[in-house]
């Protein structure tokens, strides 16, 4: 195991896929699962956990309770954090845009997300989250650029995508 008996050490990866990938990506959630089982058996992570989502969420107006979702838009918002504060984003892998119904004339803000995204964790922590790139354009970051990186580091994982 990666972590000593400090909590502020463990190292967690939450990984998201969606409930029905898009022709051609079917197996990628899978194939993810196999690879951070092994990271998990090499002692490279402590833990992972996998969490299903959909296609896209709606964000609900100021002042409201999310009808259903929260814990997505609470997600959302923590790796929104770090994203800010670590330079990156998630254009256009996690895409907000403002939708219009014609027949309420309501406005509402609505998530595209990714097919699969990874947050890693060191205790209570976002220490990354990809698919991100540099929020000038730069350097992007794969969710399979993110687990080669893991599974090369021989010892213990230095968690982090930006380095």
């Amino acid at each position: 195991m990666v972590s000593t008996e400090d909590p502020n050490n463990r190292v967690k990866i939450d990984v998201f896929v969606r409930a029905f990938a898009p022709r051609g990506a079917e197996d990628v959630p899978a194939t993810i699962v196999r690879r951070l089982e092994k990271l998990e058996s090499e002692g490279k992570i402590d833990e992972y956990e996998t969490h299903v989502w959909g296609r896209k969420i709606t964000a609900p107006r100021s002042g409201e309770e999310p009808v259903c979702g929260g814990w997505i838009l609470e997600r959302i918002e923590e790796f929104t954090e770090w994203a800010d504060e670590h330079g990156v984003c998630f254009d256009p892998c996690l895409v907000e845009r403002e939708v219009h119904s014609e027949m309420t004339g309501e406005r509402r803000t609505e998530i595209t997300l990714p097919v699969v995204c990874l947050a890693l964790y060191r205790g209570e922590n976002v220490v990354g989250v990809v698919p991100c790139r540099d929020a000038d354009g730069g350097v992007q970051r794969s969710v399979s650029d993110c687990l080669a990186r893991l599974e090369s580091n021989r010892k213990r994982l230095s968690v982090g995508i930006r380095s």
